[in-house]
């Protein structure tokens, strides 16, 4: 038996299974937009495990920061990178509206380089909404007119309130509700410029998906 146990992982076989299985809201309180509290658990630095691949142990650090937040009272976990500045949820991007333009941050501020935070911004342009990418602040998002989160499981999510400062006027704002709209119509096929984006399944047959 040649079998050796060690961590260099380019000597192991690689392995693919995807499962699609139907859930509900990833927040049960996300058609009003979500509380969230900046979380005491700093979000590991890309110097120690890469911010912007997905990997299962990765997610030690999600699940400490949401369960943190969650037993707190509220929602969802704001984490902060090793500078101090805003990285992202425990499983979501996150955009800043101030006046009529949205921010996201990047690749430096230690946050996953997610695909729906890209639909996001290509949406934003279609829209005719300024966006930027730059480092965000504390200040950032307690200053803001409008707080979102992007992800594959919230898809794009409101946040109407951090640590019991209300955003905006405590409901989804204006261009959070477009870019919104535009992405649940994109993902259910109704926009054609956003087909690119889907891969359409063969439910009476799944083998052949």
């Amino acid at each position: 038996m040649n079998a050796r146990l060690n961590f260099a992982s380019h000597s192991s076989s690689l392995t693919v299974a995807i499962a699609a299985v139907p859930t509900g809201k990833y927040h049960a309180n996300a058609d009003a937009g979500v509380r969230v509290t900046v979380s005491p658990i700093r979000k590991y630095d890309n110097s120690a495990i890469p911010a912007w691949a997905k990997a299962c142990g990765q997610y030690i650090n999600s699940a400490r920061a949401v369960n943190d937040a969650q037993r707190r009272g509220f929602d969802e976990a704001l984490l902060l990178n090793s500078r101090g500045l805003v990285a992202e949820g425990s499983g979501e991007n996150l955009f800043v509206v101030k006046n009529g333009a949205i921010t996201t941050n990047d690749r430096d501020d230690s946050i996953l380089m997610g695909v729906t935070r890209a639909s996001v911004i290509e949406i934003a342009h279609d829209l005719a909404i300024e966006s930027r990418v730059a480092p965000i602040s504390v200040e950032d998002v307690l200053g803001a007119d409008e707080l979102f989160f992007s992800g594959t499981a919230v898809e794009v999510t409101a946040i109407r309130e951090v640590d019991g400062r209300t955003i905006g006027d405590g409901k989804p704002g204006a261009i959070t509700r477009r870019i919104q709209e535009t992405f649940n119509k994109a993902v259910r096929g109704e926009l054609p410029q956003y087909r690119k984006w889907l891969s359409f399944t063969d439910v009476k047959n799944p083998v052949n998906c």
